[in-house]
């Protein structure tokens, strides 16, 4: 006989899982459109980002690169006018100094003597100098001009210029940036490969050293005993931080441009200072080889001291 629980359970009818779909309302097919378009507009599309990214680094780069083309020249600017100081506190020393320490040249004569005579300062380096015809004693204390643009090559002159020379040679490009222009080689490439370079080639044809009256634009031969001295110093300085150096710095086709009377000021003035090098054949260098180039000038006013130092003056 079937116990209570097995009557119940043979009773129990079999349970179906009904699907739920069968209770939902259909969805209209207008609003399966507008859900699928708008998962499509919230999906953002593939690519912005990077178009993003390279939009903001182009700006944000050249501005770089412009900081650091600027800071080299501001830095080269200081070493300049320090260049132009040390010549004019060396010439008020030489110009009235020993005649027997500068071959023999007269005393505020910048013509005469050799320039490689060893003697009074260090004498800069120069292979096309050579020695020119001794002037005759100043016989009033009074300064004398060159009416042609070149520049005084006496041993006194050579002192100044090597007072010069010293602070500028830190300024030189090393050799192996050239022909190249990298944010490297302006920056940090081989320190003592630019002193070295500086020092004995790029001073003599990137360099210009002239003593001029206060206010005046001729270069003097000769420098009165009491005259004040006006010393400037007009360097090219080599741009090598790539893409602003076109837009900042002078180029290969300006100069070109400006040797035939084609230039702009800019270019056309840095080919006038660059006439008073020590070197022609190293500043037709310069010009021709380096890329870019800026023009920085500095000048300096000092006191001719026109002290006796040994014996009277003549």
């Amino acid at each position: 006989m079937p116990t209570r629980f097995q009557d119940l359970s043979a009773r129990r009818a079999p349970c179906r899982i009904q699907p739920l779909d069968r209770y939902r309302s259909p969805r209209p097919a207008r609003t399966l459109s507008i859900t699928r378009s708008r998962r499509a507009r919230q999906t953002p599309p593939r690519g912005v980002v990077y178009v993003e990214v390279l939009i903001c680094f182009l700006p944000v780069f050249m501005t770089f690169l412009a900081l650091c083309q600027l800071s080299l020249m501001f830095a080269a600017q200081t070493i300049v006018q320090h260049a132009a100081t040390r010549a004019a506190r060396a010439a008020m020393v030489v110009l009235e100094d020993d005649p027997e320490r500068y071959d023999g040249a007269p005393r505020g004569d910048l013509t005469a003597g050799s320039g490689s005579s060893g003697q009074g300062l260090p004498a800069q380096l120069s292979t096309e100098q050579t020695e020119p015809p001794a002037a005759a004693a100043p016989t009033e204390n009074s300064s004398s001009s060159t009416g042609a643009p070149s520049a005084p090559s006496g041993a006194r002159m050579a002192a100044i210029r090597a007072a010069a020379y010293h602070p500028l040679a830190v300024l030189a490009p090393s050799l192996s940036s050239w022909w190249s222009g990298t944010l490297k080689g302006a920056l940090s490439d081989g320190s003592f490969d630019r002193i070295l370079s500086g020092r004995l080639i790029y001073n003599l044809g990137g360099a210009a050293v002239t003593v001029h009256a206060p206010g005046e634009d001729e270069v003097l031969t000769r420098v009165g005993r009491r005259d004040p001295i006006t010393v400037r110093v007009a360097y090219v300085m080599p741009c090598s931080v790539p893409i602003v150096s076109a837009l900042m710095c002078s180029g290969r086709m300006a100069r070109w441009a400006g040797a035939l009377g084609w230039g702009d000021d800019a270019t056309q003035e840095l080919l006038d200072r660059m006439e008073f090098v020590e070197s022609e054949n190293v500043r037709d260098l310069i010009l021709s080889a380096l890329p870019r180039l800026k023009l920085l000038t500095a000048e300096a006013i000092m006191p001719n001291q026109g002290a006796d130092y040994y014996g009277s003056n003549p």
